[in-house]
């Protein structure tokens, strides 16, 4: 079944896009040959990403340190655990680091992060916000970064963005927190791999992604679809 790039994920795909990424490291078959019958139904964005996870198994693919604590931290943050002593210095570390995998990844120009700006962005949504579901905590923490700019050209201005910069930088931020929700895997290793599978996930999802940019509601809604996905 040909899908087209932006096209909608096929209703073959029944396992999260981890499941099909752990099988790429099954030593009993090629990673080329286990990506063939996906590659088939998955639109052209996520079958890259699989293609250039796979083609990197053997080897380290990022050099940045995964703050694994960091991203735990965030985890239950937006799952209702109580935010402990530095939790919004957690954030930051999470947003920068991401930023990082992200940027090589997808050929995105140097946007910097300014962890200072993005910890006190985080405060309303780590200290002040009512009880609500974790997809409602993550549009609550888009809004905080994205106003905030906390990642730009000149973090904590719109110095230098046009539009596209713009509409670049809150996706950026979107594929961050549909991870972030995603469920956390055993090996900690596989943290990299499953941002990138977001990221080709949103890409694909791009209008639905745009669509939602503008209201909360729908936000939270399309984090809580694509993050069941990963």
């Amino acid at each position: 079944m040909a899908v087209s790039q932006n096209g909608p994920l096929p209703a073959a795909l029944t396992l999260p896009l981890r499941d099909v990424l752990r099988g790429l490291a099954t030593p009993a078959a090629g990673s080329a040959r286990l990506l063939q019958p996906a590659g088939r139904i998955l639109p052209p964005p996520i079958r890259n990403a699989l293609n250039s996870l796979a083609e990197n198994l053997a080897r380290p693919q990022h050099t940045a340190a995964i703050p694994v604590d960091d991203i735990h931290i965030v985890y239950g943050i937006l799952h209702g655990t109580p935010p402990p002593e530095g939790a919004r210095g957690a954030i930051a570390r999470v947003l920068s680091y991401a930023v990082e995998v992200l940027r090589p990844a997808s050929g995105r120009p140097p946007f910097l992060v300014s962890e200072t700006v993005a910890a006190l962005a985080a405060t309303e949504t780590v200290y002040h916000k009512a009880p609500a579901t974790a997809p409602d905590r993550a549009a609550d923490l888009f809004a905080d970064l994205a106003r905030s700019h906390s990642v730009g050209r000149v973090p904590g201005t719109g110095i230098g963005l046009d539009d596209a910069d713009q509409a670049q930088i809150e996706t950026t931020l979107i594929t961050i927190l549909v991870w972030l929700l995603t469920d956390r895997p055993q090996d900690s290793q596989e943290e990299p791999a499953l941002l990138t599978l977001s990221d080709g996930l949103v890409t694909v999802m791009a209008d639905d992604v745009a669509a939602a940019r503008g209201g909360s509601a729908a936000l939270a809604e399309t984090l809580k679809r694509l993050s069941a996905m990963v």
